[in-house]
């Protein structure tokens, strides 16, 4: 009877511990997935500056499509594959 007693407490210390590192673990990605699709929505606005403005986002405002910078212009004059 002993035996099983201090079975149950180490188990229930065990899923205590568990459920504690499985909050963290979430906690963790869901800030990783939050920076990712910040990035993600910057990125978007920041080579469509009219898109950004439409949505109120000032940011990039002095940013028109004629004054993109040049890594944008090079990706968006790829030849189109047929």
């Amino acid at each position: 009877m002993h035996r099983y007693l201090i079975l149950v407490a180490a188990l229930a210390a065990s899923a205590a511990f568990a459920a504690d590192a499985a909050k963290t673990d979430i906690e963790g990605r869901r800030k990783a997935l939050n920076d990712l699709l910040t990035e993600q929505w910057d990125y978007t606005m920041e080579t469509n500056p009219e898109y950004a403005s439409i949505l109120g986002d000032k940011r990039w405002n002095d940013n028109r499509a004629t004054t993109r910078s040049q890594p944008f212009r090079r990706t968006s004059r790829r030849p189109r594959s047929s």
